[in-house]
């Protein structure tokens, strides 16, 4: 690389030049930032880490602007150093960076600059008077990647307030590279410039950009153009250095041995670090690792019990894997910053790509049986050498029996915990509805007699300090409430910490049968992480029935913003799963459960297929059994590697439907035989009506007395409608 002529020079030559090439990029595409590799041009060492500050406007590299590039031009961003920096001022700006993709290697000739903020509208800072600039400097762009591009000014240059950064490219450049800007999803007008055409002057990307009165493009986001430099302090001293980045697993953690196509890869940042520029996911099956995908943005969703929260995901990344061999891989992650240091963790897993699920494929949930049931199931497994069936009845209401824990009782820093701790007063209590949550769920498993759940040492922790202590796991005060990741990481450290009798599991956006399945019939503890205003963490206490409306269903809830178990109604809602709270429609974003592995729950064996030659199925032929009493039913199998798999279908016994009114032996006619079965039932203590006792309830008054034997006569002879079963 090469530098030549000034700035002031090249710039002046672009605005005489400009209106000759007056490009056009009204046909520029947006697309999100997919795998790609990540790299940097840097033409200097990096500064070193006690002394840096690193001023930016964007949100982190999301979007890429293809097609909008074309070389001899000038881009803008508006930064000021007191956004992100302690005692920011005087603040010399040392290199400025402005990350690129190209799709070819090629040649760029870029320098760098300072100018002043124009005021003269307050309320849209505009680019002012050149302050300085760099050398030109010739690179050459390696190949096809996302690439920061770190340039140096000659002289660090000193200000005393925000100040605009400038990025101009002096060539023009081969569309065979593919060039691109980047950009977050947040549009802000007067901190994004460009200009390429005198005539158009600058443009601000924060707003439509008009051209004849028509609309020429609309930006999705900021420009991603930002500067490094060191605070001077105004007194202050230094500022403390970032930490190095430190990550760890979500899923899979540790023991979570075996994978299941499609699966989620999700990681946590915990270092605490403002600098994190992006997080890579890596597997490999022995030999090197291979890129999976890049996740710029690591943000989770925040359910704090006071704000709204929208759905962000983290540092996490889907792997459909259905193609590739079954086996054990390595998974690894790995976090870094804009000092290029970074922080990997791994995780050695077990790819199923055939997994021995078992799935029901008839008859479906929510049907009723009566004399008997054929289950029909698929696998794609074809190591799987039986599937097993086994059956639950399970009542009609169901409650875990919660303790009730007030997240104002909680978050305390004055030393009253009686006092509210509201946020007004400076204290934490009401951001704590994730550690109460949690917590709650934590006690259930103590009285469930897992004791080492609310121990440290020989003492026994009250649940308040439970909640305090997953509060710290959390970051619950850093944060002002519970990111989604951080519950889940935070209650993994403390069950493996706390007995490592407990597995914690998850599921977005779950249905209302897969969480009456994971509550009631296998007994998870189970937090749902709400969205809406505000968005909150709740704990399922139970269920009363089953549906109460089309899709509607009642459910109670352990409500840390409360204090209180509260009945309540869930429903689905154009394929979103609704929970209602104080009159307040709240979508269920994720639910998170704790289960104990060696938890005994008993379910009657039916029997099993052992030949899947022609399919898997099982007919079972009940014995008499409760007219609507509800059943889970499971199909569950092993591989040849021993790895489960388990299906499960919830249907109602009912054979109100299988027999005429008033057919009492069901004997397919209603006569004086089915009177004098009536009368033995009733009267003299004989075997009950075929279908079940309610049958006898001839007139529907709720109750089986003579009255039904009368009524039942009077409908032979005439005088009485039908009976009503």
């Amino acid at each position: 690389m090469f530098r030549f002529l000034s700035a002031t020079v090249l710039l002046l030559v672009l605005f005489l030049t400009a209106t000759g090439i007056a490009a056009d990029k009204r046909q520029a595409r947006v697309e999100k930032i997919g795998d790609v590799s990540r790299g940097e041009i840097r033409v200097s060492p990096r500064l070193a880490s006690a002394d840096t500050c690193w001023v930016r406007t964007d949100n982190g590299i999301i979007m890429q602007i293809d097609g909008w590039v074309i070389g001899e031009e000038l881009y803008k961003s508006y930064l000021d150093p007191a956004e992100s920096c302690e005692n920011p001022y005087p603040f010399t700006v040392v290199e400025i960076n402005m990350p690129m993709v190209f799709q070819a290697g090629g040649q760029i000739v870029v320098s760098v600059d300072v100018e002043s903020v124009d005021n003269s509208d307050p309320s849209c800072p505009v680019p002012g008077q050149l302050i300085d600039s760099s050398s030109w400097w010739d690179l050459q762009v390696p190949g096809a990647g996302l690439y920061d591009i770190w340039i140096p000014l000659d002289t660090p240059i000193v200000v005393d307030g925000p100040f605009f950064a400038g990025f101009l490219i002096s060539n023009q450049l081969d569309q065979a590279m593919g060039a691109a800007v980047t950009t977050d999803t947040t549009r802000v007008p007067c901190v994004s410039y460009n200009i390429w055409d005198a005539d158009m002057g600058f443009v601000d990307l924060g707003q439509y950009i008009y051209d004849d009165g028509q609309v020429y493009f609309e930006w999705p986001g900021s420009l991603v153009l930002y500067a490094s430099g060191i605070p001077g302090g105004n007194g202050g001293g230094e500022p403390e250095p970032e930490p190095e980045p430190a990550i760890s697993w979500v899923y899979p953690a540790e023991g979570d041995t075996i994978l299941y196509p499609p699966a989620e890869l999700w990681a946590v940042e915990t270092s605490g670090s403002s600098i994190i520029d992006y997080v890579i996911f890596e597997y490999s099956s022995g030999g090197s690792f291979q890129d999976l995908g890049i996740v710029f943005d690591g943000e989770a969703t925040k359910r704090n019990g006071v704000d709204p929260a929208g759905v962000a995901t983290g540092y996490s990344l889907p792997w459909d894997f259905s193609t590739m061999a079954e086996g054990t891989y390595t998974v690894r992650v790995t976090a870094l910053d804009t000092l290029g240091r970074s922080a990997s963790a791994s995780r050695q897993v077990v790819l199923e790509s055939t997994p021995p699920i078992p799935e029901i494929v008839g008859p479906n949930s929510w049907e009723t049986f009566c004399e008997q049931i054929q289950f029909l199931v698929q696998c794609s497994d074809e190591n799987v050498s039986y599937v097993e069936f086994r059956g639950r009845a399970v009542p009609d209401d169901y409650s875990a029996d919660l303790y009730a824990l007030d997240q104002a009782l909680l978050g305390d820093d004055d030393g009253d915990p009686y006092d509210g701790n509201p946020v007004t007063d400076g204290e934490y209590g009401d951001y704590y509805c994730g550690p109460a949550a949690a917590a709650v769920a934590i006690e259930k498993w103590y009285t469930r007699g897992y004791s080492d759940l609310m121990r440290e040492g020989a003492a026994t922790l009250g649940i308040a300090a439970v909640a305090e202590s997953l509060a710290v796991l959390f970051d619950t005060r850093a944060k002002a409430g519970t990111r989604d990741d951080f519950l889940i990481a935070g209650l993994k450290q403390w069950t493996t910490e706390h007995g490592d009798a407990i597995e914690v599991d998850y599921r977005r956006e779950p249905d209302y049968l897969t969480l009456r399945t994971w509550v009631q019939d296998q007994e998870r503890v189970v937090l749902l992480g709400l969205g809406g205003d505000p968005a909150l963490w709740v704990t399922v206490d139970g269920f009363t029935g089953w549906q109460s409306g089309v899709n509607t269903y009642s459910v109670s809830v352990m409500n840390p913003l409360t204090g209180a178990v509260t009945g309540t109604t869930l429903r689905e809602n154009a394929g979103v799963t609704e929970l209602q709270l104080g009159g307040v429609w709240h979508s269920v974003d994720i639910m998170v459960s704790l289960l104990a592995p060696d938890w005994s729950i008993t379910r009657a064996f039916l029997g099993v297929d052992l030949n899947g030659g022609d399919g898997w199925s099982f007919t079972w032929n009940p014995n008499p059994l409760t007219e609507g009493d509800w059943f889970f039913f499971q199909a569950s199998t092993k591989d040849a590697t021993q790895y489960p798999g388990q299906s499960t279908i919830l249907m109602q016994y009912s054979c109100e439907s299988q027999y005429a009114a008033g057919d009492y032996n069901d004997d397919a006619s209603v006569d004086v035989v089915d009177l004098y079965y009536l009368i033995q039932f009733i009267a003299m203590d004989g075997p009950e009506p075929v279908g079940g006792p309610q049958r006898a309830d001839t007139n529907c008054d709720s109750y089986i007395n003579v009255a039904d034997i009368v009524y039942y006569m009077n409908f032979l002879f005439g005088s009485a409608g039908p009976p009503c079963n």
